[in-house]
């Protein structure tokens, strides 16, 4: 991607030097923000905090705003830079007996001091809707071409210029954002709302049918129910409730259960899987036992240890796991010994939260449960750098590594991962497993 500097032509096509346009133009709206938002502040502080408490955060539950306050600080700072410019934008402050934009306040005549400039950006923001955005194309750092979700079909991609367009957004992204006109071309006025595509598209589909049913009859309570609509949404991607992943076969709560054995002859054992129908596999590689009437979708996994002489058999669901245990008591009878059994449940291991461990049958050795372990963790945690993370934001780890600030926070999170099981390991008296293979999968050293 190119770089600009300074003293090149802005992108946005004005002919200026990009310190005198669309580079001042950023460095001035932060500016007014920071300024508009201290006056009303030093002035209605309570009426600030209740708007947006009870307007910006207002689909929000208590339990819901605790899961905000845990987010990586790069998020806070998102929310705090959306949540100030939503004040100015579109912010209602109750006064009393009476209701007044907070923006009518900023442009009345015993409002603040503001520069020509700055009231126009102030004028601006409260006429700009928050527009849903999906990213067409990339072109270098300073510019991008975006198609408005809610807009018309017919209606052109918009053409978006600034020194500090996100670098998580290429083709293909979605995110909501206020766009200002700068020459023939939109830069953004600061806030952005990144969204997953599984949020983002049932998104846009309401925002559609809502705008449809307003725009024509009254265009403001249009804006201002888009607006509702985005923001719920964005915040509520970034403090979900707690998640149950569900088994689409059986209907029921996803458990990594990891059941271990002894084995009394291993190639005895290795014969008799080997005539069982529903098993494919080797012994060195591994065997694998199919559903029924679906061979390629695992039901279990076997990893034979013939030098230790040691078995492991992972299922997705408990109730698997228990018939996978009569299944092999009955192909196997005397060639295995139940050792005991491990549970991971991998919710709170995408959710950024510790990995309960959970150990039942016959006892285990610290270092056996430190081994199953680590087996449960790689297999669940085997598409996380692709998976989107509450704790990044919504972005995936391998998106958030795309900025320095994303790849400290990946880092952190990471060695939170490490700080979580060094305690759970001594609370179980076992060796801790290192969350290396992670760093590895990302390019970390």
């Amino acid at each position: 991607m190119s770089n600009f500097g300074s003293e090149d032509l802005c992108p946005c096509d004005s002919g200026e030097r990009l310190a005198a346009c669309c580079g001042a133009a950023r460095d001035a709206q932060q500016q007014v923000l920071s300024d508009a938002v201290g006056w009303l502040r030093e002035r209605y502080e309570a009426a600030c905090d209740e708007a947006l408490v009870s307007d910006f955060f207002g689909s929000l539950g208590s339990a819901a705003l605790e899961r905000l306050q845990e987010l990586p600080d790069f998020v806070l700072e998102l929310l705090q830079t959306n949540g100030r410019e939503w004040l100015v934008a579109e912010g209602v402050l109750r006064l009393g007996e009476r209701e007044a934009r907070a923006g009518d306040l900023l442009l009345a005549p015993d409002g603040p001091p503001l520069a020509p400039a700055a009231r126009d950006f102030v004028a601006q923001l409260g006429r700009a809707r928050l527009s849903l955005l999906r990213v067409e194309e990339r072109r270098g750092d300073a510019m991008l071409v975006a198609r408005d979700l809610t807009a018309a079909e017919d209606e052109p991609p918009r053409t978006v210029v600034g020194l500090e367009l996100p670098r998580a957004l290429v083709a293909g992204k979605f995110f909501g954002a206020r766009l200002l006109p700068a020459g023939g071309r939109f830069r953004l006025s600061g806030c952005v709302y990144p969204f997953p595509a599984e949020l983002a598209e049932p998104l846009a589909q309401r925002l559609r049918e809502a705008l449809a049913e307003e725009q024509a009859a009254q265009p403001t309570l249009a804006r201002a129910l888009a607006s509702t609509l985005m923001i719920d949404a964005w915040l509520r991607g970034l403090a979900p409730p707690p998640r149950t992943l569900v088994d689409v076969a059986s209907g029921e709560p996803v458990l990594l259960v990891c059941d271990a054995y002894d084995v009394a002859d291993a190639a005895r054992l290795t014969a008799a899987l080997e005539l069982e129908p529903d098993v494919s596999g080797t012994a060195g590689s591994g065997f694998v036992r199919g559903e029924p009437g679906a061979a390629d979708r695992a039901r279990l996994i076997l990893d034979l240890d013939r030098a230790a002489a040691r078995l492991e058999v992972l299922a997705r669901t408990r109730s698997q796991a228990d018939e996978g245990r009569s299944w092999l008591r009955r192909i196997a009878g005397d060639l295995v010994a139940f050792r005991g059994r491990t549970i991971l449940d991998p919710v709170p291991a995408f959710d950024g939260a510790g990995v309960p461990l959970v150990a039942l049958g016959q006892p285990l050795t610290a270092a056996e449960k430190g081994a199953h372990l680590e087996r449960l963790y790689r297999h669940a945690f085997r598409h996380w750098p692709d998976t989107a993370l509450p704790a990044l934001g919504g972005l995936t780890p391998r998106e958030a590594m795309a900025t320095e600030a994303g790849r400290a926070t990946v880092r952190k999170l990471i060695e939170r991962y490490d700080r979580d099981e060094q305690r759970h390991a001594e609370e179980e008296q076992r060796p801790a497993v290192s969350f290396d293979f992670l760093r590895a999968l990302l390019g970390l050293d």
